[in-house]
């Protein structure tokens, strides 16, 4: 049989391998990406919003070149 005589049997077939393989490794990427933004989140939310424990001010006389500690 002739090429012209297949409707693209070989294109077909690659055609669905590409796409399963790019298919497979897109689903691996978005599941790396999801635990990490999943990570990041919960990292975050643990976090305690203390207030600060006190508070710098300047005053025109007095301007601190370091915060002290």
């Amino acid at each position: 049989m002739s090429k012209a005589g297949r409707p693209g049997g070989r294109r077909r077939v690659r055609r669905f391998l590409e796409r399963t393989v790019l298919a497979a490794m897109m689903s691996v990427v978005a599941f790396v990406v999801e635990r990490q933004l999943l990570k990041a989140v919960r990292k975050k939310g643990e976090r305690t919003r203390e207030p600060p424990s006190r508070v710098l001010t300047a005053t025109p006389d007095r301007v601190p070149d370091e915060p002290e500690r």
